[in-house]
């Protein structure tokens, strides 16, 4: 019982003991060059901001937003933003619908394949969008040559479609991967691992 008694204060009383080697205080200025360099890339970046919207706004008689407050009414304006509106919300949940059982799925029942879903969803990032983008202009392009009246060339032309173009929405959503995907894995993965 007296052994379990000392060896009971030892490690009681280890928490009151100095550390061998001190903890080195911190330096004044350190983080000085820290706001430097945010304030140069402040200026990298706000500088040619402001002078667009400068350029925009200038006008012989002094300033005036009416250049702003003519695009509501601009032709064409309505459509192209609706147009917009309904590519990103068709690409949310394209994303959402494709990601959402892949992350879940690897989750809980295929986890040996996260580091491959993971390489697959960060190949966007490494293939460049021009890439991307002319690849699937080159084979948007075989429709009239190769598969002119069949059914391929008609799937083709409904991806182009100007009123809603769809290949628009597969690019975006692809060009979306890592970061849906690592949205995602992160608020599974910490509700999994919480309490």
């Amino acid at each position: 019982m007296a052994l379990v008694t000392a060896l009971a204060e030892s490690v009681a009383g280890t928490g009151g003991v100095a550390p061998e080697t001190p903890v080195r205080p911190g330096r004044r200025g350190a983080g000085a060059w820290r706001y430097a360099v945010l304030a140069v890339l402040g200026v990298y970046f706000l500088v040619p901001i402001a002078a667009s919207v400068w350029y925009t706004v200038r006008e012989r008689d002094g300033v005036s937003l009416g250049t702003y407050a003519e695009i509501p009414s601009a032709e064409g304006f309505a459509d192209s933003f609706t147009r917009s509106l309904a590519l990103a919300g068709l690409t949310v949940v394209l994303a959402l619908l494709l990601m959402v059982p892949t992350v879940v799925l690897v989750d809980l029942r295929l986890p040996r394949l996260r580091t491959t879903v993971e390489l697959l969803t960060l190949m966007p990032l490494v293939l460049p969008p021009i890439a991307l983008v002319v690849g699937v202009r080159s084979v948007l392009a075989w429709a009239p040559d190769y598969f002119l009246n069949t059914w391929l060339a008609e799937a083709f032309f409904a991806l182009q479609e100007p009123a809603l173009p769809w290949i628009l929405v597969l690019v975006y959503v692809v060009l979306a991967l890592p970061f849906v995907y690592r949205a995602l894995d992160a608020g599974v993965r910490g509700r999994t691992s919480g309490p």
